[in-house]
């Protein structure tokens, strides 16, 4: 059992969105639709589903960097860490509440769109910048000027950035289509999203690491294992992102050319 109440309180967290997940699945089904009107949704709560658990995954990883110690103190970088972490889990509640499933029975559904869910994983890489600024560089021990300092946080962030770029591309693209067609295939690019950062986040730091010394000094920067298993999948996993993305443009210019 994990002994650091910060741990355990975050844990419960995960938990309770991941059967958020679980309860909204089962509105899903209890709605008289057709199968095929309930696939946008479905997709929703996949998407979900995966930010969550790759999420939890992530973070009990990251947990060897955090000191053994706990805090009582609101005025430390600790509890800023765990109200962070907190904010986090708020979003994926709320990301669960999208899924086009009205709020109060009797449960229907709402028009398909994947505008919320862009939204709110962009928003995601956003609060993960802030974290890696927060746990990596401002709360470096050593004694950094600001050049280091800014270095240290571009290397830092450079994988939430490219995938925050990546997920505010589909936020735009929502804003122009509606079809269930096209809102399951942009949550399979937002899907894209969240499983490359996972794929390339080592081995980006690995290679910064590597080809820049100074960062070897820092906690942020220790080498991780290697996975180019991994690696050679981001290739793939950018292919469907274009791939997806691409079939809505090729869906609405359909549908212009039938009119």
């Amino acid at each position: 059992m994990n002994e650091e109440p910060r741990f355990a309180f975050v844990e419960m967290l995960f938990a309770l969105a991941i059967a958020e997940v679980a309860i909204s699945s089962a509105h899903l089904v209890a709605i008289e639709s057709n199968w095929t009107s309930k696939l946008p949704a479905t997709s929703h709560l996949l998407l979900a589903a995966l930010l969550i658990a790759t999420s939890w995954l992530g973070w009990s990883g990251s947990k060897w960097r955090k000191a053994g110690r706990t805090s009582d103190s609101p005025f430390t970088w600790d509890f800023i860490g765990l109200s962070i972490d907190v904010l986090l889990v708020v979003i994926y509640f709320i990301l669960v509440r999208q899924a086009d499933i009205s709020e109060d029975p009797p449960f229907h559904l709402r028009p398909a769109s994947a505008v919320p869910e862009a939204k709110l994983i962009l928003l995601v890489f956003f609060v993960y910048i802030v974290w890696d600024i927060a746990s990596d560089v401002i709360k470096e021990p050593e004694k950094l000027g600001f050049a280091q300092r800014f270095g240290l946080g571009i290397a830092c962030t450079l994988c939430s950035v490219i995938c925050m770029g990546l997920a505010a591309g589909v936020w735009w693209r929502a804003n122009y289509v509606s079809s269930p067609f096209d809102v399951m295939m942009l949550d399979l690019s937002l899907a894209c999203v969240v499983l490359l950062f996972r794929a390339i986040k080592y081995s980006i730091e690995n290679g910064l690491r590597l080809r820049y010394p100074s960062l070897q000094g820092h906690r942020a920067f220790v080498e991780r294992p290697s996975r180019h298993r991994e690696t050679e999948w981001s290739w793939g996993i950018l292919v469907i992102y274009f791939v997806a993305q691409g079939s809505t443009w090729w869906d609405q210019t359909a549908c212009w050319c039938k009119h």
